[in-house]
Protein backbone atom coordinates (compact mmCIF):
# COMPACT_ATOMS: atom_id res chain seq x y z
CA UNK A 1 0.00 0.00 0.00
CA UNK A 2 1.26 3.00 -1.17
CA UNK A 3 -0.24 6.09 0.77
CA UNK A 4 -0.61 9.70 0.35
CA UNK A 5 0.56 11.61 3.38
CA UNK A 6 -2.17 14.40 2.95
CA UNK A 7 -4.70 12.98 2.40
CA UNK A 8 -4.44 9.35 3.14
CA UNK A 9 -5.16 8.14 -0.32
CA UNK A 10 -4.19 4.51 -0.61
CA UNK A 11 -3.09 2.45 -3.85
CA UNK A 12 -2.34 -1.19 -3.31
CA UNK A 13 1.03 -2.48 -5.19
CA UNK A 14 0.40 -6.06 -5.56
CA UNK A 15 3.03 -8.33 -5.71
CA UNK A 16 4.25 -9.81 -9.03
CA UNK A 17 4.29 -12.65 -10.59
CA UNK A 18 6.18 -14.71 -13.28
CA UNK A 19 6.43 -13.24 -16.24
CA UNK A 20 9.18 -14.75 -18.08
CA UNK A 21 9.92 -12.77 -21.60
CA UNK A 22 8.33 -9.89 -21.29
CA UNK A 23 9.95 -6.70 -20.22
CA UNK A 24 7.29 -4.08 -20.74
CA UNK A 25 4.13 -2.55 -18.73
CA UNK A 26 1.58 -0.50 -20.13
CA UNK A 27 0.15 2.35 -18.02
CA UNK A 28 -3.57 2.88 -19.52
CA UNK A 29 -3.96 6.43 -19.20
CA UNK A 30 -2.30 9.57 -17.99
CA UNK A 31 -4.41 12.49 -17.42
CA UNK A 32 -3.41 16.81 -16.89
CA UNK A 33 -7.07 18.67 -17.53
CA UNK A 34 -7.90 21.38 -15.83
CA UNK A 35 -10.01 19.11 -13.26
CA UNK A 36 -7.78 16.23 -13.25
CA UNK A 37 -4.35 15.14 -12.85
CA UNK A 38 -1.79 12.03 -12.66
CA UNK A 39 0.57 11.02 -10.57
CA UNK A 40 3.19 7.91 -11.51
CA UNK A 41 4.21 5.36 -8.90
CA UNK A 42 7.10 3.25 -9.59
CA UNK A 43 8.83 0.96 -7.78
CA UNK A 44 11.92 -1.22 -7.93
CA UNK A 45 11.91 -4.41 -5.87
CA UNK A 46 15.20 -5.76 -6.74
CA UNK A 47 18.79 -5.35 -5.38
CA UNK A 48 19.83 -3.74 -8.52
CA UNK A 49 19.89 -0.41 -10.15
CA UNK A 50 17.19 -0.09 -13.17
CA UNK A 51 16.81 2.06 -16.10
CA UNK A 52 13.20 2.15 -17.01
CA UNK A 53 12.46 3.74 -20.45
CA UNK A 54 9.08 5.64 -20.13
CA UNK A 55 7.29 6.17 -23.73
CA UNK A 56 4.37 8.43 -23.64
CA UNK A 57 2.10 8.78 -26.45
CA UNK A 58 -0.65 11.79 -26.57
CA UNK A 59 -4.30 10.70 -27.59
CA UNK A 60 -6.15 13.78 -26.81
CA UNK A 61 -3.60 16.71 -28.23
CA UNK A 62 -1.53 15.11 -30.45
CA UNK A 63 -1.40 18.32 -32.10
CA UNK A 64 0.48 20.08 -29.86
CA UNK A 65 2.82 17.47 -28.81
CA UNK A 66 2.60 13.52 -30.22
CA UNK A 67 4.67 12.19 -27.04
CA UNK A 68 7.75 10.57 -27.34
CA UNK A 69 10.35 9.19 -24.60
CA UNK A 70 12.26 9.37 -21.48
CA UNK A 71 14.52 7.94 -18.92
CA UNK A 72 14.48 6.90 -15.43
CA UNK A 73 16.76 5.13 -13.13
CA UNK A 74 15.05 3.62 -9.84
CA UNK A 75 17.76 2.48 -7.21
CA UNK A 76 17.53 -1.15 -5.22
CA UNK A 77 14.14 -1.18 -3.47
CA UNK A 78 13.23 2.27 -4.77
CA UNK A 79 9.65 3.72 -4.91
CA UNK A 80 9.23 6.94 -6.69
CA UNK A 81 6.17 9.10 -7.10
CA UNK A 82 5.68 11.91 -9.40
CA UNK A 83 3.86 13.75 -8.67
CA UNK A 84 2.74 15.45 -12.20
CA UNK A 85 3.51 12.64 -14.99
CA UNK A 86 2.59 14.45 -17.58
CA UNK A 87 5.08 17.53 -16.15
CA UNK A 88 7.79 15.30 -15.53
CA UNK A 89 7.46 13.90 -18.89
CA UNK A 90 7.45 17.11 -20.46
CA UNK A 91 10.29 18.23 -18.69
CA UNK A 92 12.38 15.51 -19.77
CA UNK A 93 12.19 16.19 -23.28
CA UNK A 94 8.89 14.31 -24.03
CA UNK A 95 7.10 16.71 -27.02
CA UNK A 96 3.93 17.53 -25.01
CA UNK A 97 2.08 20.89 -25.20
CA UNK A 98 2.09 23.56 -22.55
CA UNK A 99 0.85 23.03 -19.08
CA UNK A 100 -2.40 24.31 -18.60
CA UNK A 101 -2.87 25.27 -22.51
CA UNK A 102 -5.33 22.06 -23.17
CA UNK A 103 -6.25 18.94 -21.77
CA UNK A 104 -3.99 16.13 -21.98
CA UNK A 105 -4.61 12.32 -21.79
CA UNK A 106 -2.02 9.56 -23.33
CA UNK A 107 -1.00 6.06 -22.35
CA UNK A 108 2.68 5.03 -21.05
CA UNK A 109 4.70 2.37 -22.26
CA UNK A 110 7.27 1.43 -19.47
CA UNK A 111 9.78 -0.93 -20.98
CA UNK A 112 13.45 -2.01 -18.76
CA UNK A 113 16.07 -1.32 -20.34
CA UNK A 114 18.33 -2.21 -17.71
CA UNK A 115 19.23 -3.99 -14.07
CA UNK A 116 16.34 -6.32 -13.61
CA UNK A 117 12.93 -8.09 -14.60
CA UNK A 118 9.42 -7.65 -14.66
CA UNK A 119 8.69 -9.38 -11.95
CA UNK A 120 10.88 -7.02 -9.84
CA UNK A 121 9.10 -4.03 -10.96
CA UNK A 122 5.98 -1.93 -10.05
CA UNK A 123 4.01 1.04 -12.29
CA UNK A 124 1.17 2.43 -12.20
CA UNK A 125 -1.38 5.95 -12.10
CA UNK A 126 -3.65 7.85 -9.62
CA UNK A 127 -5.56 10.12 -11.43
CA UNK A 128 -6.62 12.84 -8.86
CA UNK A 129 -9.75 15.69 -8.65
CA UNK A 130 -9.05 17.65 -5.83
CA UNK A 131 -12.37 18.93 -3.47
CA UNK A 132 -13.17 21.49 -1.58
CA UNK A 133 -12.40 21.84 1.63
CA UNK A 134 -9.54 19.68 1.05
CA UNK A 135 -8.08 16.24 -0.33
CA UNK A 136 -9.31 14.37 -3.79
CA UNK A 137 -11.51 11.52 -5.22
CA UNK A 138 -8.55 9.94 -7.21
CA UNK A 139 -8.29 6.49 -8.85
CA UNK A 140 -5.85 4.11 -8.87
CA UNK A 141 -4.74 2.58 -11.92
CA UNK A 142 -1.87 -0.57 -12.21
CA UNK A 143 0.14 -1.18 -15.52
CA UNK A 144 -0.43 -4.19 -17.53
CA UNK A 145 2.14 -6.36 -19.33
CA UNK A 146 2.33 -7.03 -22.78
CA UNK A 147 0.08 -10.46 -22.59
CA UNK A 148 -2.82 -7.99 -20.98
CA UNK A 149 -2.52 -9.33 -17.38
CA UNK A 150 -3.23 -6.40 -15.57
CA UNK A 151 -1.55 -6.06 -12.19
CA UNK A 152 -4.73 -5.73 -9.60
CA UNK A 153 -6.31 -3.52 -10.24
CA UNK A 154 -8.38 -0.75 -10.24
CA UNK A 155 -8.51 1.01 -6.75
CA UNK A 156 -10.69 3.99 -6.40
CA UNK A 157 -11.18 6.49 -3.28
CA UNK A 158 -13.18 8.69 -2.17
Amino acid sequence: MINDNTTNDGSYVPPASGTVGISTLTVPVLVETAAFHSELALANKSLATVTLVLEYVESNTPGAGAGGTAFIILAPKEQKIIAEAIDYLRENGVAVGAKDEASYVGSLRITIYAGTSIDNIFAGARTASLSRPGGSTACSLPASTADKKPQPGPICMV
